[in-house]
């Protein structure tokens, strides 16, 4: 595989008993997915997703339900990022109430330590109205970190 393309995947498994009786169990089992093209410093493109699946065993029925994300994020500039990104629960449909989120995004890098960013927020449920919202946000991190390939 060429140096700039990196691919990392993932399978999470969690089993165990749960308090809806004896012997009940849940099962929680995830899948996740990272695709990243840096054909140069100033640019990029990067997909990530990942999903979740939950199996609970009850007194006298078993329910499933899920969610997943999956996001893009496109490095234009050496220092700009615009992403968007999809929320969705109820998948399969279960106990979770059906959900779906979109949020675009813009991010500017003022330095290798920070990052300000403006996003805005569409989220819908299945049983209320939709919900809106802008965040502005700076990160920061300070201290030692180490070198990262990618």
């Amino acid at each position: 595989m060429p140096h700039d393309i990196t691919l990392l995947a993932g399978y999470s498994l969690a089993l165990g008993q749960n308090a809806s009786g004896p012997g009940n169990k849940t099962i929680i089992q995830g899948g996740d997915f990272f695709l990243k093209w840096k054909p140069s410093a100033e640019t990029s493109v990067s997909w990530q997703t990942e999903y979740m699946c939950r199996r609970y065993q009850g007194m006298t029925s078993t329910d499933q339900d899920g969610g997943l994300y999956t996001s893009i994020d496109y490095q234009f500039l050496k220092r700009w990022h615009a992403g968007l990104r999809y929320d969705r629960l109820g998948l399969p449909e279960g106990l979770i109430t059906k959900e779906w989120k979109v949020t675009p995004a813009i991010a500017f890098d003022p330095t290798e330590f920070s990052r300000l960013r403006l996003q805005y927020a569409y989220d819908k449920t299945s049983i209320s109205p939709a919900v809106q919202s802008v965040v502005l946000q700076l990160q920061f991190s300070m201290g030692v970190h180490g070198a990262h390939a990618f």
